[in-house]
Order: C-alpha cells, then structure tokens, then sequence
C-alpha cells in the first residue's frame, strides 16, 4: 500500500477513509446500481428524468453562480455570529462582576449594620 495508507492504518486501523467509500464498485449481479460504473451513475440519469425547470433549478444549485454567493453569505453570517457571541460574552461577565460587587456591598452592609446595632446596645 501507499505510504499515506499505512499512515492512516496505523492511527486509525478500524476506519476507513471516506474517499475509499466513493471508489467501490457496485455489485455487478444484484442491486439497485448493477450495470453502472459507480454509485454515483444513477444521479446524472435521475435528474434527466425530472422535468427541465427542475433540472435547470439543480443544475444552478450546483453551479458557481449560486456557490459563490451562498459562501460570501455563509462566511459573513459566520462572522456577525462570531461577532455577537464574542459580545454576548462580555456582557455575561460584566454582569457576573457586578454581581460579585453587589454580593460584597450586601455583606459589608450587614456588617455594618450589625456594628451599628450592636454599637447603640452598649450605649
């Protein structure tokens, strides 16, 4: 085998790699893709069956008019998501800090005011 394989089987000795799922050949005497090269035969003659303007809608799917504009999309709402969670977590621990400030300030309070009282009992 190829080096890269060994590699592979030696990290990960039960997986196989995925492009290896791509590459085997249907069964030649039963199935649903006897008769065909691979697997993925049957695709590109599915969706000649359908009609044309379901075709022609694939074929943009799958066409860099419609990819390019899906990942600019994609990379942009990414970042306002990035963006808004780096924000929202600054919020959580400004306001974990002001709850630390205002759990000391209840308890300096109650101190105080337990001197206090206990300050006008001796008097």
């Amino acid at each position: 085998p190829p080096p890269s394989s060994r590699i592979l089987s030696r990290r990960h000795p039960r997986t196989l790699p995925v492009s290896a799922l791509f590459r085997i050949p249907p069964s030649k005497l039963c199935g649903p893709f006897r008769g065909q090269s691979s697997i993925w035969a049957h695709i590109p003659e599915s969706i000649y069956t359908l009609p044309q303007t379901v075709q022609d809608f694939l074929f943009f799917l799958g066409s860099q008019a419609f990819a390019v504009p899906l990942l600019l999309i994609s990379s942009i709402l990414m970042a306002y998501t990035l963006a808004l969670a780096n924000s929202y977590g600054r919020l959580i621990s400004e306001l974990k800090r002001q709850i630390e400030t205002e759990a000391r300030n209840k308890v300096f309070l109650a101190q105080r005011a337990v001197a206090l009282s206990s300050a006008r009992g001796a008097l």
